[in-house]
């Protein structure tokens, strides 16, 4: 990739706005791979910024459930500063399955807006996937109860005052998945919506064709005046 390519535009729609200047810039064969692998991880909107950055075993709170810690422990090569290849897995195989179920004719192939969106359902399952982790006890933020210690207040002696809540994690978990079921029935996936325009297309079939027939009626009331004329 040359210099005079980085960040090409057309010019064809006229935006309005300028680049950088990025002539000073040579990069090497390696950025340019890493910089192709991410346009075109964003031309087919692929959720891969969402995926946790690898700490390793010292620091990740979901060790617990690195296939990598599970196998060979802290002396294990790890992936470190990358994305977590548990996170990035998950991501691409819910993705391809939804590309799968929801590539009817061939309309998610063709338009960026549709896998925009499948691509942030994938994102809400992802964040799904971490929070149950966490609501399950994973990294010891949780003790699975879905209840937390919550401080309300301090006393004069300074003690904590403390009070049995819902933990953050479950209300997060929970608007996880209305902004999913939103997501889903603007879609046109779930069954309510489904159902809503199933009966529209019947209603606009049986206007059609009440229109149709009485357009025929219309035609057969000429046609029997044109033959009483003709008598």
């Amino acid at each position: 990739m040359s210099k005079d390519s980085l960040l090409n535009i057309d010019n064809t729609f006229n935006l309005p706005f300028q680049h950088d200047d990025y002539s000073d810039i040579n990069l090497s064969p390696k950025a340019q791979s890493r910089l192709a692998n991410l346009l075109i991880s964003s031309k087919t909107a692929l959720v891969s910024s969402a995926a946790l950055i690898c700490k390793g075993p010292t620091e990740c709170p979901f060790k617990e459930r690195c296939p990598i810690f599970s196998a060979d422990g802290e002396s294990a090569t790890y992936p470190l500063n990358r994305q977590c290849i548990v996170e990035m897995n998950f991501v691409q195989d819910r993705y391809l399955e939804y590309m799968k179920e929801l590539d009817i004719q061939g309309k998610a192939s063709a338009s960026i807006s549709y896998r925009s969106q499948i691509s942030a359902l994938v994102d809400l399952d992802l964040r799904e996937f971490r929070i149950s982790l966490i609501l399950s006890g994973v990294g010891g933020f949780s003790d699975g109860t879905l209840l937390y210690n919550q401080t309300i207040a301090v006393n004069d002696e300074g003690e904590e005052i403390k009070q049995l809540q819902d933990h953050p994690a479950w209300k997060i978990l929970s608007k996880i998945r209305k902004d999913r079921l939103d997501l889903l029935d603007a879609m046109g996936l779930t069954v309510k919506r489904q159902v809503m325009i199933k009966a529209a297309l019947k209603q606009k079939d049986t206007e059609n064709f009440l229109t149709r027939s009485l357009e025929l009626l219309e035609r057969v009331s000429h046609l029997e005046e044109a033959n009483d004329k003709d008598k």
